[in-house]
């Protein structure tokens, strides 16, 4: 049974030396990439690698790999390995697409009745058919990263695949392509590796996540424990994130909505439980969302939030942060969020209701059951003596007057 297994990896590469350097102490300016990272795969498992730039991503997967020797620990593993990394080696600039199909796929060791007969869906699934006779020194570098992930996948042979950002290349169609074929590979027992800056992958391809911090692993859990920590350090860090975009990267469109629970209705209630759009700052109000589940569907999330007009977040809460657990949701219903005494000042706010499967995993993956951003706006009026911003706050004032001096 295939599996991989890190022990204790360390990666230190030596100094940069030049013509005309001065003696170094030993260890100076050596650059510790990697530190004690381990972890086990088991068969039809994935794990995701994420960080910022310089964290050791692509360092551990060349490890991984075999393309560079650790300096300290072993990477362990029971079947064929496979990384797409360095995809476009081996590429004759002046072969077209189809002779370099032919080209890679004879080094990878395939017969050519074997080429040819993946030949029409390697084309097909890097949507490059209306170039495939061109040279490719003419592709763009997303054109050719997108050949060379189409032969490696369909051409090579493994139980072990280590991806690096590959997904990133092309458009919405090609991501999702991308998508398709890794999740079909891992239900068919092959262990994935991916580093990624971007959180909406691997919410929709891993298993579990690794958080790497200047080359050590900073957090490792499932993939919702390690978006939750993550997404949790951005707030702390920040007093928004913009539009709930992806914290690592562009907002992900990995599906539509999945349609299980849908919105029927969302109303505004003032205290009276009467229906408005206009409130006064400091009076209470009422957000009801209607819906309807076609299915069953256990704990769904109803989340809220509030935008200014600039996009900024001004207010969010949801379900599962207010300790709410629905159980087994099915046919109509109605979820209702009370709030006693609104402290938003004067303005226009749009308002986002939505019903997910989860907080963090589903919202980086943008697969809502049903969501409507931005869809409502609210009018909020106040008074002059409740100051000026965006949030109303209750405040004493005290003085001290002293006599001036004759």
């Amino acid at each position: 049974m295939a599996f991989l297994e890190a022990k204790g990896i360390g990666k230190t590469y030596p100094p940069v030396g030049g013509r005309g350097a001065g003696p170094r102490s030993r260890g100076e300016d050596r650059v510790q990439a990697l530190t004690d990272i381990s972890f086990r795969l088991e068969e039809g498992t994935s794990l995701g690698i994420i960080g910022q730039n310089g964290s050791g991503k692509s360092t551990l997967l060349r490890v991984l790999a075999g393309l560079t020797e650790p300096t300290a620990g072993a990477v362990e593993h029971e079947g064929a390995i496979s990384s797409l990394l360095g995809l476009t080696a081996g590429m004759n600039g002046e072969l077209s697409g189809a002779r370099n199909i032919r080209l890679l796929g004879q080094l990878m060791g395939q017969s050519a009745d074997r080429i040819e007969e993946q030949m029409d869906e390697i084309v097909a699934f890097s949507g490059l058919a209306d170039v495939l006779h061109r040279p490719v020194r003419t592709y763009s570098s997303g054109m050719l990263l997108r050949l060379g992930f189409s032969i490696s996948i369909h051409l090579m042979e493994f139980d072990i695949l280590l991806v690096d950002e590959v997904i990133s290349v092309g458009d919405q169609i090609y991501r999702t392509r991308c998508l398709e074929k890794l999740q079909e590979l891992r239900r068919g027992g092959t262990i994935l590796v991916i580093a990624t800056h971007n959180l909406g992958d691997v919410g929709a391809l891993c298993d579990r996540l690794m958080l790497l911090e200047e080359g050590r692993s900073s957090f490792e859990g499932t993939t919702e424990e390690v978006i939750r920590h993550y997404w949790r350090s951005c707030e702390r860090a920040k007093s928004r994130i913009d539009g709930f975009r992806n914290p690592l990267e562009a907002p992900q469109q990995h599906g539509a909505d999945t349609g299980e629970i849908r919105i029927v209705q969302v109303r505004f209630l003032d205290g009276e439980g009467r229906e408005a759009s206009e409130f006064q700052t400091g009076a209470p109000i009422t957000m009801e969302t209607s819906f309807l589940a076609t299915e069953p569907v256990r704990n769904p999330l109803f989340r809220v939030q509030l935008h200014r007009g600039d996009g900024v977040m001004v207010f969010g809460m949801n379900t599962y942060r207010a300790g709410i657990e629905l159980g087994e949701v099915r046919g109509r219903g109605r979820v209702r969020m009370d709030i006693p005494a609104l402290h938003l000042l004067q303005g226009d706010y749009y308002v986002s209701v939505g019903i997910w499967p989860d907080e963090y995993r589903s919202m980086v993956m943008d697969r809502a059951f049903d969501y409507h951003e931005r869809a409502y706006v609210i009018s909020v009026s106040s008074r002059v003596e409740q100051g000026a911003g965006v949030v109303f706050q209750d405040v004493r004032w005290d003085w001290e007057l002293e006599e001036s001096p004759e």
